[in-house]
């Protein structure tokens, strides 16, 4: 192989940068420099009113739901334990704080309790990645997770959907600076 040949391989490379965002170097098949879409840490999208004192309550929220997608799964049971969960990291976290806005926040919680719903929703039922998946809190933004990048991306457009349907704004979090939801 000459040294020509190779130059323009790498530019083949070099090209490939301006086409696909997410390249960042020689592919191998093994070891350091081999980026997976599965290897970035993982993401979160908080759906939120455009204006603070705007959160619809859960039942509008569900409506919009079932009219933007064609199947909606619902689980109470698992949107109330999501948020105990959420009670207890924060009363973990604070112990025996003296801050008045955790113990509203936790008074704020143990209200909204009741009211909390698992939902996950898309357009196929059979989909591995084209879905949402989140705890409906009353007064609280809408925290969707992400199991890898390639869920995230594959269901942009659906969050995106949701979004316009509720009237709130989209505001993408990284996992290391998720708090207590």
């Amino acid at each position: 192989m000459t040294s020509d040949h190779y130059d323009g391989r790498r530019q083949v490379a070099d090209r490939r940068v301006e086409q696909d965002p997410f390249y960042d170097g020689t592919e191998r098949r093994r070891g350091r420099g081999r980026r997976a879409p599965e290897a970035s840490p993982r993401t979160e999208n908080l759906l939120e009113p455009t204006d603070p004192e705007g959160y619809l309550r859960v039942p509008v929220i569900l409506s919009r739901i079932t009219s933007e997608f064609d199947y909606v799964e619902t689980d109470e049971a698992a949107g109330q334990r999501h948020v105990e969960a959420m009670i207890k990291a924060i009363s973990d976290r604070t112990g025996t704080s003296e801050y008045e806005d955790h113990r509203e926040r936790v008074r704020h919680l143990a209200t909204a309790l009741p009211e909390a719903i698992h939902v996950r929703c898309g357009d196929n039922p059979t989909s591995e990645s084209e879905f949402l998946s989140a705890t409906l809190v009353p007064g609280e933004p809408i925290l969707f997770v992400y199991e890898s990048l390639a869920q995230e991306i594959a269901s942009r457009p659906l969050l995106q959907r949701l979004a316009r349907a509720l009237g709130y704004k989209i505001v993408q979090w990284e996992a290391s600076f998720r708090g207590a939801h």
